[in-house]
């Protein structure tokens, strides 16, 4: 009698449904929501038990659920186009040193000519800079293009808050 009156209140009572979500920031504050643990990369983890309400229908709970996921997956969006952008930038920099570095060289190997065949050799040394210089400007360009996508289809995400 007891463990059927037990048996009927445990089928009766609904239960609260638990998920665990990892929470993870880096050095500058950024957040990711994970279902998997923390990356290696993030400082501060800590895992967050989230609760479904008991008593809701089943399409309430998915509901709740797919609303977290689009949350989880904006906020992970978000952080991906940020390095993405970051990254785009350090790059951009870099590609310019590297740049500046072939234009000087360049320039003291071209001054540093001299004889009979100067004027062929400060050609070639020209022509190979002109060519360098291109190649330079294209990889910037590319890594600037990331930059402005990357910006637009973050402002973007950002609206839609």
């Amino acid at each position: 009698m007891l463990r059927t009156l037990l048996i009927s209140t445990l089928l009766l009572v609904p239960a609260a449904e638990a998920a665990q979500v990892y929470v993870c920031k880096d050095d500058a504050g950024r957040t990711l929501y994970s279902q998997t643990p923390c990356p290696q990369q993030y400082s501060d983890r800590s895992v967050k038990n989230v609760e479904i309400e008991p008593g809701l229908s089943f399409e309430d709970s998915q509901a709740k659920r797919a609303a977290a996921a689009q949350s989880v997956s904006e906020n992970n969006d978000r952080i991906s186009l940020e390095r993405m952008i970051s990254k785009a930038s350090e790059t951009i920099e870099r590609l310019t040193r590297e740049r500046d570095a072939l234009i000087t060289e360049k320039q003291g190997l071209a001054a540093s000519l001299g004889g009979p065949n100067a004027a062929q050799r400060g050609k070639a040394i020209i022509d190979d800079l002109n060519a360098s210089l291109q190649d330079y400007q294209n990889r910037i360009n590319q890594q600037i293009q990331m930059q402005t996508d990357g910006s637009a289809r973050l402002e973007s995400l950002n609206s839609d808050r």
